[in-house]
């Protein structure tokens, strides 16, 4: 009978916890997320009227139509988007300079972008950004999530952000042109990071295994994005998506020591594995065609 009592209060506080970090996230969103009626100067305000509306409604069905543990869900993906949204930052989860922005609600409904992940390089008058789209996700349900971006490659297409701000691009408005990855990590490592994070933990968050993570999935869609891109002639795109590539194959050079410390431990989380797993076997695919054409 104790075992069951100790179980229920572990739930309690765990659920305690998801409470707490979810309002967190919420703070956190409240202040970095875009707002659509805040872009008059750049949009005509039947359009944005128009957009604002939209975005109200989906979030209305998406409320109505959810189960409890559906919600509870939410809750989760609000953690671990807002993990990725500040300490990927805070802690140089991709790199010293990378710099990680919060998208409007129109740009999450709508494009499917959670989180921009900015990379500056050069200085002064020579310095640009090379931008990544991040989809954000904690279910290793992830195909439709893959086709839609594979869809968009085949049509020759990248990401456009149409409500953006970003004061180290120097953007009020539209972002167009961007390659786009899948991110993610299993309820279990979301909920260690909130946990960290509520333990105000920086230093173990900012050498926690969840950067070198990321930073593989990335790593390994660039290449098969790249490769794909390539094959079906679409050339522009696959100079894009390479160009990330780089930037992302230079992080990974100087977080060597800690990809060594963590290496046996990413394997355990369910959605790094269905990510890496699905990549793998998509690229695998398509050498069949090509070498049959060779």
């Amino acid at each position: 009978m104790r075992h069951s009592f100790d179980r229920l209060e572990k739930d309690i506080a765990q659920e305690l916890d998801i409470e707490r970090a979810d309002n967190e996230a919420r703070k956190l969103f409240e202040r970095y997320t875009p707002k659509e009626a805040t872009f008059s100067d750049v949009y005509d305000q039947t359009g944005l009227d128009r957009d604002i509306k939209r975005v109200e409604d989906l979030e209305r069905a998406f409320d109505s139509q959810n189960t409890a543990e559906e919600l509870r869900m939410k809750r989760i993906s609000n953690i671990f988007e807002a993990s990725i949204l500040k300490h990927g930052e805070l802690g140089n989860w991709f790199g010293g300079e990378a710099i990680t922005v919060k998208t409007s609600k129109y740009d999450d409904y709508v494009n499917g972008v959670d989180t921009v992940i900015e990379f500056p390089e050069g200085e002064g008058q020579e310095r640009h950004h090379l931008g990544l789209a991040a989809d954000i996700s904690f279910s290793p349900d992830i195909q439709k999530k893959f086709e839609r971006v594979i869809g968009r490659i085949q049509k020759g297409e990248l990401v456009d952000l149409k409500y953006f701000d970003s004061k180290e691009a120097g953007i009020h408005g539209k972002l167009a042109n961007l390659p786009e990855v899948i991110i993610g990590a299993d309820s279990r490592t979301v909920l260690e990071l909130a946990d960290l994070s509520l333990e105000n933990q920086n230093k173990a968050l900012a050498e926690h295994r969840i950067q070198i993570m990321l930073l593989m999935q990335i790593k390994a869609q660039l290449e098969a994005f790249t490769t794909y891109a390539r094959y079906i002639g679409q050339d522009r795109i696959a100079e894009v998506y390479e160009s990330r590539l780089a930037t992302v194959d230079k992080i990974f050079a100087d977080k060597r020591e800690l990809t060594e410390k963590v290496k046996f431990e990413i394997d355990s989380d369910s959605v790094h594995s269905s990510i890496m797993a699905y990549v793998k076997s998509w690229s695998k695919s398509l050498e069949e065609p090509r070498r049959a054409a060779a």
